[in-house]
């Protein structure tokens, strides 16, 4: 019981975080363009990826016994087999990792080869810290 409190507890700020992030990559778009309207930054397919990850990030077992509603729901499932089906998906958070890695990389967060790229017009984002990754290396020997 005390367990499944704490991973309630840490989704919730996780899902707090991601909210921060969106809304600071949002405001990074807005100031690199000029913008002045927060909704230009909203595409459709940035708001569906946030939705996304929104709800990959809630997805966790309830912290008590299943609501009525959903014992009715599945009658073939087991209150322990529908916790598992729901712990399982946690496991698409490792996607946090690798943007952890990205965003902390030297690659990105090095101010010469950020200057270098700003000079010669090339962002230096996601991409190119995986074009530049050692596996894509051996093609330019």
């Amino acid at each position: 019981m005390a367990m499944k409190c704490v991973i309630s507890l840490s989704s919730l700020f996780l899902l707090g975080l991601i909210i921060a992030y969106h809304i600071c990559e949002v405001q990074l778009y807005i100031h690199d363009n000029g913008s002045e309207d927060w909704q230009i930054a909203m595409t459709t397919e940035r708001v569906s990826l946030i939705t996304l990850e929104l709800f990959v990030a809630a997805v966790h077992p309830f912290p008590v016994g299943l609501p009525l509603s959903w014992q009715a729901m599945s009658p073939m499932l087991s209150e322990t087999e529908l916790e598992i089906v729901l712990a399982l998906p946690m496991f698409l958070r490792l996607y946090l990792l690798g943007r952890a890695l990205m965003l902390h990389s030297r690659l990105y967060t090095d101010t010469a080869s950020r200057s270098i790229g700003a000079l010669n017009k090339v962002n230096i984002g996601h991409h190119a810290s995986d074009a530049a990754s050692p596996s894509n290396l051996s093609y330019l020997l």
